[in-house]
């Protein structure tokens, strides 16, 4: 998200925007992106909250916004059995 915005709601009592040294800044980058978009955000997301995977897929024209619930920023299972693995096909393979 912009300038350490995900990091600065993580840790407020930083001051991340200063310590950062990328930025990350995907909304910048949303509005130019054309293809076939899936943003896959657990539920429990620790570092990023989920508010931000949902602007991020509103500020990409098509992409779809699949909630994760359970699930935190890192254990998403991808496999073929997975939480995720429909959406992921539909995304792949087409709706």
């Amino acid at each position: 998200m912009r300038g350490g915005r995900a990091g600065a709601a993580a840790f407020p009592w930083l001051p991340v925007r200063m310590l950062l040294r990328h930025q990350f800044d995907n909304m910048a980058v949303a509005p130019r992106v054309r293809c076939p978009t899936l943003v896959l955000h657990g539920d429990r997301d620790r570092i990023v909250p989920d508010r931000f995977g949902r602007a991020l897929a509103a500020a990409i024209a098509g992409a779809v916004f699949v909630p994760v619930p359970g699930h935190g920023h890192n254990d998403i299972d991808l496999s073929p059995a997975g939480p995720v693995a429909a959406a992921v096909r539909a995304a792949i393979v087409g709706r």
